[in-house]
């Protein structure tokens, strides 16, 4: 005589069955999110620094100029690296080549600013003296200057201030213009300018 099984009743998937898988997807999608989050943060905290930066650069740049007179840069690409300098002799410090040496009001920063281990450059074009990141730094949009940017004396700088896949991060350009005079904008007396212009021979 055949035993009789009673039939197996079918489970049933009811809402309250899903709620783990839900909130566990739930919980992967924020974590997700905060990820990207940190992800699009840390980058564009470069660019923020890179802009505030070469901001504070061309300003120092152009106090220079005002007060001392910047006549040239000995090189097409010059990095900056001697704003922290106190006093030096003749007519050059760093790069810069000045008509009034003695002007010099160093140091005008505590230290020289760089960014991911490299320091900012200026940069002389056919368009005028710019403020740039240097070469191997690698900006928010994952472009690296000097190898996806080619920033040299060619390169229309105010053109790639206005680029957003070149030198613009959300309405801020990452270079500045300086000036490059020749001849100081704050007028000394006859007496001070022979003394400023006599200074280190």
């Amino acid at each position: 005589m055949e035993a009789h099984h009673p039939p197996r009743k079918k489970k049933l998937w009811t809402a309250g069955s899903f709620l783990p898988l839900i909130t566990a997807f739930f919980f992967l999608a924020l974590f997700g999110i905060a990820l990207y989050r940190l992800y699009q943060g840390a980058k564009d905290v470069t660019n923020t620094i890179i802009a505030n930066d070469v901001e504070q650069l061309a300003s120092i740049l152009r106090k220079i100029d005002a007060t001392c007179g910047i006549i040239s840069f000995d090189r097409e690409k010059s990095y900056l690296d001697f704003l922290n300098v106190k006093g030096f002799t003749g007519s050059e410090v760093g790069p810069i080549n000045l008509a009034y040496p003695g002007r010099w009001e160093g140091p005008y920063i505590a230290d020289n600013p760089t960014i991911q281990g490299r320091s900012y450059a200026v940069v002389k074009t056919t368009k005028g003296y710019f403020v740039v990141p240097g070469d191997g730094i690698t900006l928010s949009n994952g472009r690296t200057i000097g190898k996806d940017i080619i920033i040299n004396g060619t390169s229309d700088i105010p053109a790639m201030m206005r680029d957003r896949n070149a030198l613009l991060y959300r309405d801020r350009p990452l270079a500045a213009a300086i000036t490059v005079s020749g001849r100081p904008s704050i007028l000394l007396n006859p007496i001070a300018q022979k003394a400023a212009a006599s200074f280190g021979e």
